[in-house]
C-alpha cells in the first residue's frame, strides 16, 4: 500500500496479518560525524517511492550484559541513518488513537524493532502503533555545554529525538489513519524515563495527551557536575580537548571508549574521580539545567510542567534481580550483597544500618534481598514520588504493579524487569518472550493487560469489562495500584514499613 506524506514524499507499505505495517520510516536526517552531538535536523522530501518493508538502522550501541543480551539488537545493524520509526495501523483512512513507544535499554541500547514491541495486536485494537530509534550512549547524551552555545543542551539530543519524531507523527500521522490530537507516549525501563522526561520538556508541551510510564520514573537525569565527570572521563580516553576533536573520531572508537568508560565506573569505588557516579550502570543520561531541559523531571511535573496530560504508571514487583545480580546467584552470599548496593546506599543518603537491617535481615536468596534494595530505591520508590507530584495536578492518574512471576530461572527472577512487555503487546509467542520463559504465562493475563493499556490509550482509563474496578491514585494517602496477576487486585503499592526505612512515612 502506497501513502502520499505530501511534503516528504510517497512510502509503500506491506500488509501482514490484516494490519498495514510501514517499518523504517526516517523522521530526520542521518547523524552525520559533524552532528552526532546537535539536534536532529527534520527529514527533507525524498524522491520517488520509499519502500518501508523492513526495519531500519539502529543507533549505535553496545549490547546489555546478561540475560538481556538475548533481547538486544545485533550492533552490526546500527548505521547513521538510525533515527527513523515503524508504524503499524488497521485503516489508513481512520481516524484513531495512537500509541508513541520509547523502547528501553538504559539509554545505550534497544531500538524500536524488537520482536515484543510488535504493533500487530494493538493495531488490531483499533490502536495506531508506532515504535522509535533515538541517539544513545554518548551520541545521545555526553553534555558539551561547557564548550560553547552550540551545544548548550548536548546532554540532551537523544530527547531531541524523540522530541522530533513526535513532531512527525503530529504532522504525518493522520496519512495513516491516527488522530494527531489523540497520542500517548508510553515507555518502560529507560524509556519510562524517557516519557518522564518528556513530560517536563518545554518543547514536547502538546505533543502528546496522554503517558504511559513503566518502570523508570522521573529521576533520572544528571545535573551538570555530574555529566562534566563523565565529559572529562571521555575526552581523556579518547585523547582529545574540545568538541571539533571527536569529528575525528569514529563511531565505532568513541563506542568502544564509552564503553570502557562504563564498565570503569559502574565497577568502580573510586569516589573521588568519580563522585556520586561510582557505581552507575547509566552514566549516559539525559543532563537538566539546560534550555532544552531546564529542571529535574520530578521538580517540573511537581510544578504541572505536564498537568494536562493523564498518566498511567507503574512497576514490576521485583524489578532488579534479573540485571544486577542473577549471574552472581550461585555464590552469592549476604555480604557480598551488601558489598554490590553499599553506592546506592551512599547515593540514597540514609542510614546504612537501617537499610541493611530491614533488606538482608529478612529470610530468602541474598539474590532477592538485594534486588529488593535495588529494587526500591531504583524504582518503587521513584515511581511513588512521581505519582504523587503529578496526581497534585491531574487526578486522572493510575498506578499499577505487575506481579506475574517467570516460573524459569528457578523462580530467582519472580516479577522481574521487562517482563511485562510481552502483556502489554500481548506478544507472548515471540522468540524474545519464549527465552525468558514468558511464553508459560497465561494468555488470559495478556489479554487482560493489552486491553486495559488499550483503553486508558483509546479512553484516558484503563478500566475495561475483565477487569475489577481500578481506582485512579489518590495521592501519599491511599497508595492504592492494580495489580495484575492471575488474579488481577487492587492493593497498596509500597507498604508502610518499606515507606519508614526510605522516611516517607
Amino acid at each position: 500500500m502506497n501513502i502520499n506524506l505530501n511534503s516528504l514524499g510517497c512510502v509503500e507499505g506491506a500488509l501482514a496479518d490484516g494490519v498495514y505495517q510501514f517499518l523504517g520510516l526516517p523522521y530526520a536526517e542521518a547523524v552525520k560525524n559533524e552532528r552526532r552531538f546537535l539536534p536532529p535536523i527534520p527529514k527533507r522530501p525524498w524522491r520517488g517511492v520509499l519502500v518501508a518493508d523492513h526495519f531500519g538502522a539502529i543507533c549505535s550501541q553496545k549490547m546489555m550484559p546478561g540475560l538481556f543480551e538475548w533481547v538486544s539488537p545485533d550492533p552490526a545493524t546500527a548505521g547513521q541513518d538510525c533515527l527513523n520509526l515503524n508504524v503499524w495501523t488497521p485503516d489508513p483512512k481512520g481516524s484513531l488513537p495512537v500509541m508513541v513507544w520509547i523502547h528501553g535499554g538504559a539509554f545505550y541500547s534497544g531500538s524500536g524493532g524488537e520482536d515484543v514491541y510488535e504493533g500487530i495486536e494493538f493495531a488490531k485494537s483499533g490502536v495506531v502503533c508506532v515504535t522509535i530509534n533515538y541517539r544513545l550512549g554518548a551520541q545521545g547524551f555526553l553534555d558539551l555545554s561547557a564548550f560553547g552555545g552550540d551545544y548548550e543542551s548536548s546532554g540532551c539530543v537523544g530527547i531531541m529525538d524523540q522530541v522530533c519524531a513526535l513532531e512527525w507523527v503530529r504532522d504525518h500521522i493522520a496519512q495513516f489513519g491516527g488522530d494527531p490530537n489523540r497520542v500517548t507516549i508510553a515507555g518502560e525501563s529507560a524509556g519510562g524515563m524517557s516519557v518522564s522526561t518528556l513530560m517536563a520538556t518545554p518543547s514536547a508541551k502538546g505533543l502528546f495527551q496522554q503517558a504511559i510510564v513503566q518502570s523508570g520514573a522521573a529521576n533520572n537525569t544528571l545535573s551538570k557536575e555530574l555529566s562534566g565527570i563523565i565529559t572529562r572521563e571521555l575526552f581523556s580516553k579518547l585523547g582529545i580537548h574540545e568538541p571539533p576533536d571527536l569529528d575525528a573520531i569514529s563511531d565505532g572508537v568513541l563506542l568502544e571508549a564509552q564503553v570502557e568508560l562504563m564498565t570503569e565506573i559502574e565497577e568502580s569505588q573510586d569516589e573521588e574521580r568519580f563522585g556520586l557516579m561510582v557505581g552507575n550502570p547509566m552514566p549516559f543520561q539525559p543532563v537538566h539545567g539546560c534550555p532544552f531541559l531546564p529542571d529535574p523531571p520530578i521538580v517540573a511535573i511537581s510544578k504541572g510542567s505536564a498537568k494536562a496530560v493523564a498518566l498511567l504508571q507503574g512497576i514490576t514487583r521485583h524489578e532488579a534481580p534479573i540485571f544486577y545480580f542473577h549471574e552472581m546467584a550461585d555464590f552469592l552470599t549476604d555480604e557480598l550483597a551488601w558489598l554490590s548496593c553499599v553506592p546506592i546506599v551512599h547515593a540514597s543518603g540514609l542510614d546504612e544500618g537501617s537499610i541493611r537491617k530491614y533488606y538482608l535481615g529478612r529470610d530468602g536468596h541474598p539474590l532477592t534481598k538485594a534486588g529488593a534494595l535495588v529494587s526500591d530505591f531504583m524504582f518503587a520508590i521513584p515511581t511513588l514520588e512521581m505519582l504523587n507530584a503529578q496526581t497534585q495536578n491531574n487526578p486522572n492518574t493510575w498506578a499499577y504493579r505487575f506481579d506475574w512471576e517467570n516460573p524459569g530461572f528457578n523462580g530467582l527472577l519472580q516479577a522481574h524487569h521487562f517482563i511485562e512487555i510481552p502483556f502489554v503487546f500481548n506478544t507472548l509467542a515471540t522468540t524474545s518472550a519464549k527465552k525468558f520463559g514468558i511464553n508459560q504465562a497465561p494468555k488470559s493475563l495478556a489479554d487482560v493487560t493489552h486491553k486495559a493499556w488499550v483503553a486508558f490509550i483509546t479512553h484516558g482509563d484503563p478500566n475495561h469489562p475483565e477487569l475489577s474496578d481500578w481506582q485512579r491514585w489518590q495521592g501519599p494517602n491511599s497508595r492504592h495500584c492494580m495489580t495484575f496477576n492471575e488474579n488481577c487486585q487492587m492493593d497498596t503499592l509500597v507498604d508502610d514499613r518499606t515507606l519508614s526505612v526510605w522516611g516517607l512515612h
